[in-house]
């Protein structure tokens, strides 16, 4: 089956533009088809590609490795086990970032919960004073790599 731009479009969320700009700089597998009047047609395997490209892209990779990778696909069969070492390397990357965004994540939801505590218990000045106080914690953390929490204020 075959799809226009428009409709490849609304099935990927690729405007049209990012869908020739993929095409110009050889992001796909194969030449992107086109009909007698010279407009592009595209295959449901350009679509299920152009959705592994989302999923790599959504994961951090960049045009360049995903340009290696398409080199690497295109060669045939004989690169299937460099393809495959290329993704795991990938797949690592993206487990070490899930790591770090969960940690981060976990320091946020932290901050939520002592600010929103806060804010349940103290008096507007009570809090700027505490706020304050905190403040003057991150500068000096900063200066000397100090992680723990700062002293509690004083009510």
């Amino acid at each position: 089956m075959t799809h226009t731009i428009g409709q490849v479009s609304a099935a990927t969320g690729f405007t049209p533009s990012a869908l020739r700009y993929y095409e110009d700089e050889g992001l796909f597998i194969r030449p992107v088809g086109r009909d007698g009047a010279g407009r592009r047609i595209y295959s449901d395997s350009d679509i299920a590609w152009l959705r592994t490209c989302i999923a790599l892209r959504n994961t951090g990779m960049d045009i360049d490795d995903l340009r290696r990778y398409v080199t690497l696909a295109r060669r045939g069969p004989d690169t299937v086990t460099e393809r495959v070492d290329f993704l795991r390397a990938h797949a690592d990357r993206v487990r070490t970032r899930i790591r770090s965004l969960t940690e981060s994540l976990t320091l946020i939801e932290e901050k939520v919960d002592a600010y929103a505590r806060r804010v349940a218990t103290e008096t507007p000045a009570h809090a700027d004073a505490s706020w304050k106080t905190e403040q003057t914690h991150h500068r000096t953390a900063a200066r000397t790599g100090e992680t723990k929490e700062p002293p509690a204020p004083h009510p």
